[in-house]
Protein backbone atom coordinates (compact mmCIF):
# COMPACT_ATOMS: atom_id res chain seq x y z
CA UNK A 1 0.00 0.00 0.00
CA UNK A 2 1.19 3.23 -0.77
CA UNK A 3 2.32 5.76 1.86
CA UNK A 4 1.48 9.45 1.70
CA UNK A 5 3.52 11.65 3.09
CA UNK A 6 2.79 15.14 4.08
CA UNK A 7 6.10 17.61 4.00
CA UNK A 8 5.14 20.81 5.25
CA UNK A 9 6.77 24.47 6.49
CA UNK A 10 6.78 28.56 5.81
CA UNK A 11 7.92 30.01 2.92
CA UNK A 12 11.98 29.94 2.62
CA UNK A 13 12.17 27.17 5.11
CA UNK A 14 13.55 24.51 2.74
CA UNK A 15 10.50 21.90 2.05
CA UNK A 16 11.34 22.34 -1.65
CA UNK A 17 14.91 20.91 -0.94
CA UNK A 18 13.77 17.82 0.82
CA UNK A 19 10.73 16.57 -1.22
CA UNK A 20 13.33 17.13 -4.08
CA UNK A 21 16.06 14.78 -2.10
CA UNK A 22 12.61 12.34 -1.77
CA UNK A 23 11.88 12.43 -5.24
CA UNK A 24 15.85 11.42 -5.52
CA UNK A 25 15.39 8.46 -3.46
CA UNK A 26 12.25 7.10 -5.64
CA UNK A 27 9.23 9.00 -3.87
CA UNK A 28 6.45 10.78 -6.75
CA UNK A 29 5.60 14.58 -5.51
CA UNK A 30 2.67 16.44 -5.76
CA UNK A 31 3.14 20.42 -4.75
CA UNK A 32 0.20 21.90 -3.74
CA UNK A 33 1.81 25.52 -5.35
CA UNK A 34 1.93 24.30 -8.29
CA UNK A 35 -1.32 22.39 -8.11
CA UNK A 36 -2.85 25.80 -7.08
CA UNK A 37 -1.62 27.58 -9.93
CA UNK A 38 -3.07 24.96 -12.64
CA UNK A 39 -6.64 25.69 -10.78
CA UNK A 40 -5.56 29.37 -10.98
CA UNK A 41 -5.28 29.23 -15.20
CA UNK A 42 -8.42 30.11 -17.50
CA UNK A 43 -10.26 26.96 -17.09
CA UNK A 44 -8.74 26.10 -14.33
CA UNK A 45 -11.08 24.54 -11.37
CA UNK A 46 -10.95 27.71 -9.50
CA UNK A 47 -10.73 30.74 -12.36
CA UNK A 48 -14.00 31.83 -11.87
CA UNK A 49 -14.69 31.71 -8.32
CA UNK A 50 -11.46 33.71 -7.94
CA UNK A 51 -12.20 36.50 -10.57
CA UNK A 52 -15.74 36.34 -8.82
CA UNK A 53 -14.03 36.78 -5.66
CA UNK A 54 -11.75 39.36 -6.66
CA UNK A 55 -12.99 41.28 -9.58
CA UNK A 56 -11.51 41.98 -13.08
CA UNK A 57 -8.46 44.05 -11.54
CA UNK A 58 -6.85 40.94 -11.21
CA UNK A 59 -7.30 39.94 -14.89
CA UNK A 60 -4.10 40.49 -17.25
CA UNK A 61 -4.86 41.55 -20.97
CA UNK A 62 -5.33 38.03 -22.52
CA UNK A 63 -8.18 36.90 -19.75
CA UNK A 64 -5.43 34.76 -17.33
CA UNK A 65 -5.23 36.03 -13.75
CA UNK A 66 -2.03 38.33 -12.62
CA UNK A 67 -1.24 35.86 -9.75
CA UNK A 68 1.45 38.99 -8.37
CA UNK A 69 -1.85 41.43 -8.45
CA UNK A 70 -3.58 38.60 -6.69
CA UNK A 71 -1.33 38.04 -4.01
CA UNK A 72 -0.89 41.54 -3.30
CA UNK A 73 -4.64 41.87 -2.93
CA UNK A 74 -4.71 38.93 -0.93
CA UNK A 75 -2.14 39.34 1.26
CA UNK A 76 -3.54 43.07 2.45
CA UNK A 77 -5.38 42.03 5.11
CA UNK A 78 -7.20 38.93 6.59
CA UNK A 79 -10.35 38.99 5.18
CA UNK A 80 -9.01 39.33 1.50
CA UNK A 81 -6.65 35.72 2.35
CA UNK A 82 -9.89 34.21 3.79
CA UNK A 83 -11.93 34.98 0.46
CA UNK A 84 -9.16 33.62 -1.76
CA UNK A 85 -8.66 30.55 0.56
CA UNK A 86 -12.44 29.88 0.59
CA UNK A 87 -12.35 30.18 -3.05
CA UNK A 88 -9.26 28.12 -3.70
CA UNK A 89 -8.08 25.70 -1.19
CA UNK A 90 -11.72 23.32 -1.85
CA UNK A 91 -10.36 22.81 -5.51
CA UNK A 92 -6.62 22.19 -4.86
CA UNK A 93 -7.40 19.61 -2.48
CA UNK A 94 -9.99 17.80 -4.40
CA UNK A 95 -7.38 17.69 -7.67
CA UNK A 96 -4.28 16.30 -4.94
CA UNK A 97 -6.67 13.91 -4.26
CA UNK A 98 -7.15 12.99 -7.81
CA UNK A 99 -3.53 13.20 -8.58
CA UNK A 100 -3.01 10.70 -5.48
CA UNK A 101 -5.55 7.88 -6.66
CA UNK A 102 -3.94 8.24 -10.59
CA UNK A 103 -0.53 7.61 -9.01
CA UNK A 104 0.17 3.63 -10.02
CA UNK A 105 2.66 1.77 -8.60
CA UNK A 106 5.38 3.10 -6.20
CA UNK A 107 6.36 3.22 -2.04
CA UNK A 108 5.77 6.86 -1.07
CA UNK A 109 3.99 9.62 -2.27
CA UNK A 110 4.46 13.19 -0.89
CA UNK A 111 2.43 15.78 -1.06
CA UNK A 112 4.43 19.28 -0.62
CA UNK A 113 1.67 22.30 1.36
CA UNK A 114 2.76 24.78 3.23
CA UNK A 115 -0.42 24.88 5.04
CA UNK A 116 -1.04 21.80 7.07
CA UNK A 117 -3.90 23.27 8.45
CA UNK A 118 -6.37 22.66 4.85
CA UNK A 119 -5.29 18.86 4.68
CA UNK A 120 -8.21 16.91 5.05
CA UNK A 121 -7.38 14.10 3.19
CA UNK A 122 -5.26 10.61 4.18
CA UNK A 123 -2.27 10.44 5.37
CA UNK A 124 0.55 8.42 6.64
CA UNK A 125 2.93 11.09 8.53
CA UNK A 126 3.66 14.74 8.75
CA UNK A 127 7.40 15.95 7.90
CA UNK A 128 7.37 19.82 9.09
CA UNK A 129 11.10 21.98 7.86
CA UNK A 130 11.43 25.06 9.98
CA UNK A 131 14.23 27.85 10.23
CA UNK A 132 14.35 31.04 11.87
CA UNK A 133 12.54 33.87 10.34
CA UNK A 134 15.19 35.84 9.78
CA UNK A 135 17.14 33.27 7.92
CA UNK A 136 13.84 32.67 5.62
CA UNK A 137 13.53 36.16 4.60
CA UNK A 138 16.48 36.36 3.74
CA UNK A 139 16.30 33.48 1.26
CA UNK A 140 13.14 34.45 -0.12
CA UNK A 141 14.60 38.02 -1.09
CA UNK A 142 17.69 36.27 -2.82
CA UNK A 143 15.57 33.93 -5.03
CA UNK A 144 12.56 35.76 -5.57
CA UNK A 145 11.36 39.58 -5.97
CA UNK A 146 9.44 40.43 -3.23
CA UNK A 147 9.62 43.26 -1.25
CA UNK A 148 10.32 42.83 2.49
CA UNK A 149 6.74 43.20 3.31
CA UNK A 150 5.25 40.59 1.19
CA UNK A 151 7.36 38.49 2.54
CA UNK A 152 6.63 39.21 6.10
CA UNK A 153 2.38 39.21 5.33
CA UNK A 154 3.04 35.50 3.87
CA UNK A 155 5.07 34.55 6.77
CA UNK A 156 2.49 35.88 9.08
CA UNK A 157 -0.88 34.26 6.99
CA UNK A 158 1.07 30.69 7.59
CA UNK A 159 1.69 28.85 10.77
CA UNK A 160 4.36 29.13 13.26
CA UNK A 161 7.35 27.07 13.70
CA UNK A 162 5.90 25.67 16.68
CA UNK A 163 2.73 25.28 15.09
CA UNK A 164 4.76 23.38 12.38
CA UNK A 165 6.20 21.18 14.97
CA UNK A 166 3.73 20.60 17.29
CA UNK A 167 1.96 19.16 13.75
CA UNK A 168 4.45 17.35 12.89
CA UNK A 169 5.33 13.45 13.00
CA UNK A 170 9.30 14.10 11.72
CA UNK A 171 10.40 17.93 12.05
CA UNK A 172 13.95 18.90 10.13
CA UNK A 173 15.49 21.98 11.56
CA UNK A 174 17.32 23.60 9.11
CA UNK A 175 19.74 25.72 10.68
CA UNK A 176 22.79 24.32 8.64
CA UNK A 177 23.61 24.24 5.31
CA UNK A 178 21.81 22.79 1.69
CA UNK A 179 24.59 19.12 2.30
CA UNK A 180 23.33 18.94 6.06
CA UNK A 181 19.13 19.73 5.23
CA UNK A 182 19.45 16.77 2.40
CA UNK A 183 21.43 14.19 4.71
CA UNK A 184 18.52 14.90 7.27
CA UNK A 185 16.01 14.32 4.32
CA UNK A 186 17.92 11.07 3.73
CA UNK A 187 17.79 10.29 6.96
CA UNK A 188 13.61 11.05 7.18
CA UNK A 189 13.02 8.73 4.44
CA UNK A 190 14.59 5.78 5.13
CA UNK A 191 12.88 5.94 8.68
CA UNK A 192 9.29 6.35 7.04
CA UNK A 193 9.99 3.82 4.32
CA UNK A 194 11.76 1.02 6.64
CA UNK A 195 8.85 1.85 9.57
CA UNK A 196 5.39 0.60 10.49
CA UNK A 197 3.37 3.75 10.12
Amino acid sequence: MKKIIIVTGGIGSGKSVVCAEFAKLGARVIEADKVGHDCLRVGGAAYSEVVAAFGAGILSADGAINRGKLAEIAFSSGENLARLNAATHKHILKEIVDRVDKIGECDIIVVEIPLFWAVDFRYDAAVAVVVDDEARISRVMKRSGLSIEMINSIIASQPTNEEYRGFADYCIENNGDISSLREKARQIYSEIKGGNI
